[in-house]
């Protein structure tokens, strides 16, 4: 099971047995991500989300000096972009902190 960190320690009820079932079974392909790899760029269009399974995902915009602002993290059990699957862009770029195995999803309407 690829999900299990899914909603851990947060403050929200406990998903019901066909909810995990319905979460892992939209589980694709497995994605390794090399230390300063991106993965969606700012302005790109999303047409899937990703969910981490190990490693530390870094949001952040550069500054027109080129300096990085860190705009949130991204931790095991988090979806990366999903924020921004409705709205088909993000506004900054997503990074991999370090190594990092995620799981691409599969979205109702995703190509």
């Amino acid at each position: 099971m690829h999900t299990e960190l899914f909603l851990m320690g947060r403050l929200r009820h406990e998903l019901a047995a066909q909810e995990k079932t319905w979460l892992e079974e939209a589980v694709g392909r497995t994605i390794w991500l090399e230390p300063r790899q991106t993965l969606v760029e700012r302005g790109e269009r999303i047409e899937r989300s990703y969910y981490i399974i190990e490693g530390t995902v870094l949001r952040h915009r550069d500054d027109r000096k080129g300096e990085r602002q860190l705009v949130g993290l991204n931790i095991p059990g988090d979806f990366v972009d999903l924020h921004g699957f409705p709205m088909k862009r993000l506004d900054h770029n997503t990074t991999a902190l370090g190594g990092k195995l995620i799981k691409r999803l599969v979205i109702c309407g995703a190509a």
